[in-house]
């Protein structure tokens, strides 16, 4: 199989970001998202704020949402993407908009930004020492790797769906799960009394550890073999990779630290705050997270 290289800006029909500025909120009317709205390939509609017919129409100025196109988060938890299946009535903030018409060119964009090799690449271009971005640049200068054969993609994007369609079945399955497992503990809990338990505050049993960020502004910090991960990561079921790789003196010059494989995070702040996940991989976090590792580690298993 032979693929041809084609930046960004000539594969698709044109690559920009959202509007820069901030509309006014309104009680009702249309949605605007934000890097911070976008999940694993869904949008969270619920804490985004409505915009008027007015802002709504001078956003989409710049950067109207269509059918086939791709967000991409350029700030914040970088590298989140959305494919647009269905006609948008909403706006788009600081987000990266890749503007694809052709259906096949659309799913395969999506994979490929997907892919480990690009979420590598993109690290490498990150700008930024108090808060990391993608620059519209280099959105536009993105090397894409397609099929000299437009049937040799369709094979791989169809093996690639027949895959996200039973991880997506795995998803609900695990929700479901995670929910009678929820039931289950408040059955248990509703019957604890003072009587029939021994309570204890949980600094007593584990150790709560805030994470933490090492310089951005020492990139002998960054780009290493040590697993970090943001606030962000929380929303996932399970963390089985991280956000980003720091090195062995961003780790020992930063108030970050190595928690162990199943560790329970917790986020503190930000749009995650209250989520909990479980880290399936030894990995730093920043300081929006907290680690709670148990004294005793045969509670992780």
């Amino acid at each position: 199989m032979k693929f041809k290289m084609i930046i960004a800006n000539d594969f698709c029909e044109s690559v920009r970001d959202g509007t820069h500025d901030s509309p006014k909120r309104t009680d009702k009317g249309y949605k605007l998202i934000t890097s911070k709205h976008i999940k694993d390939n869904y949008i969270d509609f619920e804490s985004a704020y409505y915009i008027s017919r007015e802002d709504f129409d001078k956003v989409n100025s710049r950067s109207l949402v269509e059918v086939n196109d791709i967000l991409y988060s350029m700030i914040g938890t970088i590298g989140l993407i959305y494919r647009v299946k269905e006609e948008p009535n909403f706006a788009i903030k600081n987000m990266g908009l890749f503007k694809v018409k052709d259906e096949i060119k659309s799913k395969w964009l999506f994979y490929y930004l997907k892919s480990p090799k690009m979420m590598n690449y993109m690290r490498t271009l990150l700008s930024g020492s108090t808060q990391q971005y993608v620059t519209l640049k280099n959105l536009r200068n993105l090397p894409i790797e397609f099929p000299e054969n437009t049937d040799d993609a369709k094979k791989i994007i169809q093996i690639l769906e027949t895959i996200d369609q039973k991880i997506e079945l795995n998803n609900q399955i695990n929700g479901n799960l995670h929910e009678l497992v929820n039931s289950i503990y408040i059955d248990y809990v509703s019957n604890i009394n003072d009587y029939n338990s021994n309570r204890t505050e949980i600094k007593n049993i584990a150790k709560c550890i805030l994470g933490g960020t090492p310089s951005r502004s020492k990139e002998e910090y960054w780009k290493g073999n040590i697993n970090w991960i943001n606030s962000g990561e929380i929303n996932k079921f399970r963390i089985i990779e991280p956000s980003e790789y720091i090195t062995d003196l961003g780790l020992s010059k930063s108030s970050t630290t190595l928690l162990p494989k199943r560790t329970t995070v917790l986020a503190i702040t930000g749009a995650t705050l209250g989520q909990v996940s479980r880290l399936e991989v030894a990995s730093c976090a920043n300081q929006s997270v907290i680690g709670i590792v148990p004294n005793d580690l045969k509670l992780n298993n």
